[in-house]
């Protein structure tokens, strides 16, 4: 080892320097050696040598170094330190004694702010010169290659970060310290993230829990005079949610935030409902997250905020109820604007990048009838429909929601009354073999959904529906006739009969591999009809779901029957091969989402059949099921709607 100025040279086995380079910024050479013994020079920079010494020590074999270079290694280590935290030093606010970070202003004379401070100053705090919006580029050059310690360094933390990474960690770091979150500045406690719920357990032992995504918090007594409080937690996710209603001076706010960090609150959406009289007053945000707190949200009115008399409005006997629904935000994989285009004139589906990759990978189905020309311009406009499809349908919903009156309106909360007997048997006793469960094949089973009153009823909904003139949504690019659930308001029953009747289910008959840690958390629940001169089959083709239920709502129709075959990964099999489902009223087939399957022609009538994509979350996180990969880039989807059942894994927990 040879040390000069401030690089220091080592010389060490090919072997190791091999190991080391690939992850340093070094100049290797190597001995015009053929020996096993060769040798190579390694240059460090002496921050780099500091480094190198902390992080890669174990990639040494026992002995490859002398106790001579070991000792000179220390000593060029210790020096290194020092500069290092000499050359952190320089990057010292005067103010508030934090680290000046990119974007780096200085004033006339050179001196640093950090940006924080900045905001709040006039003139510099060191020279009293006037601050201007000067970049100090060198600053921040070197900022960029050195690593800041966190600033939580005094409470236990040892990580030195880059200052790209250095917020991010912070925001959730172990040793950050929280205030009580409860409202009002009597509690002084403060303590560790994992600490404030047994903090609001011990020392806050009025304030109520409730258990569920959708709940409701009655505020009692809100005449009362002068500031007033009311607090209570939701716990659903594997979370901890305070709802705060503060009044102020006739004001009232509300407003959730999420025990934990901005990054696990940004995974939730939360909606304030008030009704009553035949009105509504609704909010709808990401929760703040404990780091944030409320109070900043809440002086910016950042909150469900409404006046005394509308609280009195909506307020029976002087008690308030607020409905609190907290969602999952939701997203799509990317994949969703370029693949599985579904043309229906040449029944394929494509994949489109460009035009000039379109007409390189298909030019087999262009012909006369479809010319290239007209392929392309079908693909465009099913891409432009994409773009748009989650804000379109938003809108549909609302208009829907403000405008349809419905024929049975008893029917858009699921009914116990609304199930087969025989299918309530199977989900109670799911451990007990039972004769009207029947295994068709692998992983695909029939068995008894609802009863013909309710089938009957829901027809006749859908037909009230579609004769009205509300908008209408198409259920997928394969079907053009049908209705969209969740579009017409039957969100609430589907949830209920996924949670209550399908998780259970699908778990017993097809096991976590399809449920993954989530379990079934989203799905896609639409009707498509089939009818002599409108659609009257469907091909060949695999579910974006992980398990799918698909169910004969009934009406008088002959033929129809279901086929199914192969697996969407596997090869393709002969036609003889195919499993063939005569598709009975009030049953369902319950069947893989990756199971191909098609359904045969009608030869007469009309038949109905209800659809619900089941998806989990956690299978989708790791893998989307349309592209085969894992996504890396999601589209974040409206609060109303599932998207494609996929959260953001990398937010946290």
């Amino acid at each position: 080892m040879k040390s000069s100025g401030n690089s220091t040279t080592f010389t060490v086995h090919d072997r190791l320097a091999a190991a080391i380079a690939p992850n340093t910024n070094l100049t290797v050479s190597t001995n015009p050696s053929t020996t096993p013994n060769a040798t190579c020079s390694i240059t460090l920079s002496t921050s780099t040598c500091q480094q190198m010494m902390t992080t890669n020590t174990n990639l040494m074999p026992a002995g490859s170094l002398s106790s001579a270079t070991a000792a000179s290694c220390n000593i060029a280590a210790s020096t290194s330190t020092n500069q290092h935290q000499d050359l952190v030093n320089l990057f010292e606010c005067p103010v508030c004694f934090d680290y000046a970070l990119p974007p780096i202003l200085q004033c006339q004379s050179g001196h640093i702010v950090c940006s924080q401070c900045r905001q709040k100053l006039s003139s510099c705090p060191t020279c009293r010169g006037p601050l201007g919006n000067i970049r100090n580029l060198g600053m921040e050059k070197v900022a960029d290659t050195i690593l800041f310690p966190c600033k939580y360094q005094t409470n236990g933390c040892l990580l030195s970060l880059m200052h790209k990474h250095k917020l991010e960690h912070e925001d959730g770091c172990d040793f950050r310290p929280y205030m009580c979150p409860c409202p009002g500045a009597s509690c002084k406690w403060q303590g560790s993230l994992e600490n404030v719920m047994q903090h609001l357990w011990l020392a806050h032992k009025s304030i109520t829990t409730l258990q569920g995504e959708d709940i409701v918090f009655l505020a009692t007594d809100i005449t009362l005079p002068g500031a007033v409080d009311w607090v209570m937690m939701q716990s659903c996710f594997g979370h901890h949610f305070m709802l705060v209603l503060e009044k102020q001076e006739q004001q009232f706010f509300a407003i959730v935030q999420l025990i934990g960090t901005r990054q696990q609150a940004e995974k939730f959406v939360y909606r304030l409902e008030l009704s009553g009289n035949k009105r509504r007053l609704t909010w709808e945000s990401t929760p703040k997250s404990i780091h944030e707190g409320i109070q900043q949200a809440i002086l910016l009115s950042d909150c469900l905020v409404f006046d005394g008399a509308t609280a009195l409005l909506f307020s029976e006997n002087g008690n308030l109820a607020i409905n609190i629904i907290m969602k999952k935000t939701f997203y799509r994989c990317s994949c969703f604007l370029k693949s599985n285009i579904y043309l229906e004139q040449v029944n394929a589906h494509v994949h489109y990048i460009s035009d000039e990759q379109f007409r390189e990978d298909y030019r087999q189905l262009a012909s006369s009838k479809n010319t290239m020309e007209d392929l392309l311009g079908l693909v465009h406009k099913e891409i432009d429909r994409r773009r748009t499809l989650d804000a379109d349908a938003q809108k549909r919903k609302e208009q829907i929601r403000r405008e349809y009156q419905p024929l049975h309106p008893e029917l858009y909360t699921l009914q116990s009354r609304f199930l087969s007997e025989n299918f309530k048997e199977i989900c109670s006793q799911l451990k007990s073999s039972n004769d009207s469960i029947k295994k068709l094949g692998n992983g695909l089973y029939s068995m008894p959904v609802f009863t013909k009153e309710f089938c009957r009823q829901l027809i006749e909904e859908l037909r009230h529906f579609e004769a009205s003139s509300m908008p209408k949504g198409r259920p997928n690019t394969m079907n053009n006739y049908g209705v969209l659930l969740d579009e017409l308001g039957f969100t609430n029953f589907i949830d209920d009969l996924r949670n209550q009747y399908l998780n259970p289910l699908v778990r017993t008959l097809f096991g976590d591999e399809y449920m993954g840690d989530t379990g079934l958390d989203s799905h896609k629940a639409f009707v498509v009809s089939y009818k002599i001169g409108q659609d009257v089959d469907l091909g060949y083709h695999y579910d974006n779901a992980e398990v799918t239920l698909n169910v004969s709502l009934g009406e008088d129709f002959e033929g129809g029957d279901l086929y199914f075959g192969t697996m969407a990964k596997a090869n393709r099999t002969a036609f003889s091969n195919f499993i063939f489902v005569e598709h009975i009223p009030t049953f369902g087939i319950l069947h893989r989402g990756q199971h191909l399957h098609g359904s045969e022609p009608i030869t007469s009538g009309e038949r109905y059949s209800l659809i619900i994509w089941l998806r989990s979350s956690s299978k989708r996180n790791q893998l989307c099921p349309m592209c085969w990969r894992k996504s890396d880039c999601l589209i974040a989807v409206d609060s109303d709607s599932y998207g494609d059942g996929m959260t953001n894994s990398s937010e946290g927990n």
